[in-house]
C-alpha cells in the first residue's frame, strides 16, 4: 500500500462462486422471497387523501415482495379489504374503498399473478379499525388490508375477474378525473361566499366537538383559501349563560379552538385566522328560553379578505 499502484490496485471487489450449501444462513434467509409476508396475517397501508384510491410507494413495495412470494407458493392466495371513512354517503363510502381493493388487485394481475389467486372486497365505513369520531381514526380507515391465505380458503369471496376488475377501474379512473379536476378560485368558494357568516350549533351544553355539518364546511373554507391567498377566516364561539363569566368564556373560546385546530390540520396557516370566544355576551337569541340558549351553543365562521 505504500505506491500508488499498490492503493489502485487494493480499490476494488472480489467475486468468488461457491456452492448455495456453503452460504452462511443469514444469507439465505435475505433470499426467501416471503420473509417479509407474514402467513396468514393481516398487513394495512393508509391512502394518501380522503378519496384517493391510487397506491402509495410503499404499498407497491410490499405488493411486489408479496407477488415474488406467491410465484414462489402457487397455493397462496390474497384477499384485498378496503375501507374509508364516514364522510359521505353509504353509496359513496362503498365505492371509494372497493376502488382500493380494486387498485392492488389491478397492480397484482399486471404483474402476472393469475386472478383466481385473489379476492377484493370493499367495505365502505362499516368494521372500521380506528374510531370514526376522530380525525387520526378517520385516516386510519382510509386504507387497504392486504391478508394471504390459501387459494381454498378463499370461500365465497368474489373474485374479481379480468373484466370486472378493467370495468371498475376504468369508472374509478373517469371519478378520480372528475373530483380531482383543478378549480378555479371561484368555483372552490362557490359555497363559502365572503363577508357572509355562517353559523353552527354544538350538540351538548358543554360540547366542543364539531358536527359533521361544522366540518363539511371547514373543509370547504380550507379549500377556498387555499386557492385565494388573501383570504382569512373569523372564527367566533358563543354558548349559554349557563355557569359562571370564566366557564361560559372557556367553553366558548375551546368551540373556537376545535375549529382553529382542524383548519390546522388541512394546511391553513394560523395567521390566517382569528378566533374569539365571547362566552354568553351578545347572545343571538333570548337566554331565558331552552330555545334560545340552545341556539346560542354555536360557533360563526366567516370568510373574509385579509388586509394588506
Amino acid at each position: 500500500m505504500s505506491s500508488e499502484e499498490g492503493r489502485k490496485q487494493n480499490r476494488s471487489v472480489e467475486v468468488k462462486t461457491v456452492p448455495v450449501s456453503s452460504l452462511p444462513s443469514a444469507t439465505l434467509a435475505q433470499a426467501d422471497p416471503c420473509a417479509d409476508i407474514p402467513a396468514n396475517a393481516s398487513k394495512f397501508f393508509v391512502f394518501n387523501g380522503e378519496r384517493s384510491s391510487a397506491l402509495t410507494p410503499t404499498m407497491q413495495e410490499y405488493l411486489d415482495k408479496l407477488i415474488e412470494c406467491m410465484k414462489e407458493n402457487p397455493e397462496m392466495g390474497v384477499i384485498f379489504t378496503g375501507r374509508s371513512d364516514n364522510i359521505g354517503t353509504n353509496a359513496e363510502t362503498q365505492r371509494i374503498s372497493t376502488a382500493r381493493s380494486t387498485s392492488a388487485v389491478v397492480y397484482l394481475v399486471s404483474k402476472g399473478i393469475s386472478r383466481d389467486r385473489i379476492a377484493g372486497i370493499g367495505l365502505g365505513a362499516n368494521q372500521p379499525t380506528a374510531s370514526l369520531t376522530t380525525l387520526e381514526g378517520r385516516r386510519q380507515n382510509r386504507s387497504v388490508e392486504m391478508r394471504t391465505t390459501t387459494i381454498d380458503s378463499l370461500g365465497t369471496i368474489q373474485v374479481a375477474t379480468a373484466d370486472s376488475v378493467r370495468k371498475r377501474l376504468e369508472a374509478v379512473v373517469a371519478d378520480a378525473s372528475k373530483i380531482e379536476k383543478p378549480k378555479t378560485k371561484e368555483e372552490a368558494c362557490k359555497d363559502v361566499p365572503f363577508n357572509v357568516e355562517r353559523r353552527f350549533l354544538f350538540n351538548g351544553e358543554r360540547s366542543v366537538a364539531l358536527t359533521q355539518q361544522m366540518l363539511d364546511y371547514l373543509d370547504k373554507v380550507a379549500e377556498c383559501m387555499k386557492l385565494n391567498p388573501d383570504a382569512a377566516v373569523s372564527l367566533t364561539g358563543r354558548t349559554d349563560n349557563f355557569g359562571t363569566q370564566i366557564e361560559t368564556r372557556r367553553v366558548s373560546e375551546s368551540r373556537a379552538d376545535a375549529a382553529v385546530k382542524y383548519l390546522l390540520s388541512k394546511g391553513i396557516a394560523r395567521v390566517r385566522m382569528t378566533d374569539v370566544g365571547i362566552g354568553a355576551l351578545r347572545p343571538i337569541a333570548d337566554m331565558s328560553t331552552e330555545r334560545g340558549r340552545r341556539e346560542n351553543r354555536s360557533i360563526t365562521i366567516q370568510l373574509v379578505r385579509a388586509r394588506r
